[in-house]
């Protein structure tokens, strides 16, 4: 009796499958085409669970590493005009062409404290923004790797 063999593509996603939900991939899983669709099959769904959470995560961080960049540029206009810097000495500073934008930059700021403050966001965010100050570099926790 023939068995047919798995596709490539099968097989890869097979192990793909395996490594990312933790659990065990028989050799005879990968002996036949219907063995190896039948373990795709068993667990395709939880595995596509766990890559919409994945992609979630992602996206938030994204976000997050993003907001911190603008709340650092708020915070420096903030800052700045503390420290009695005239509006276009700080336009200036922060490359923007309008004096406006310096004045909007200290509300925004006021307004995501006073909405933010006390939550894991500011946390998170503030985090990053203490990096910026301190001259690190923040790009790379975009690349995290996600564990479950």
């Amino acid at each position: 009796m023939d068995v047919k063999s798995p596709t490539k593509k099968q097989i890869s996603f097979a192990k793909t499958i395996a490594q990312h939900l933790d659990i065990t991939l028989n050799e005879g899983d990968l002996d036949s085409f219907s063995k190896c669709g039948l373990f795709i099959s068993a667990h395709k769904e939880r595995f596509d669970l766990l890559m919409d959470k994945r992609n979630e995560l992602k996206s938030q961080i994204d976000f997050r590493v993003t907001q911190a960049y603008r709340i650092h540029t708020w915070m420096l206009a903030e800052r700045m005009q503390l420290n009695g810097y005239s509006l276009e000495f700080i336009a200036n500073s922060l490359e923007v062409k309008l004096e406006s934008t310096v004045i909007r930059y200290v509300e925004k700021l006021a307004l995501w404290r006073k909405e933010n403050e006390g939550s894991e966001e500011y946390e998170w965010i503030m985090g990053m923004v203490v990096m910026l100050l301190k001259g690190e570099d923040i790009e790379s926790i975009r690349q995290l790797k996600y564990t479950m």
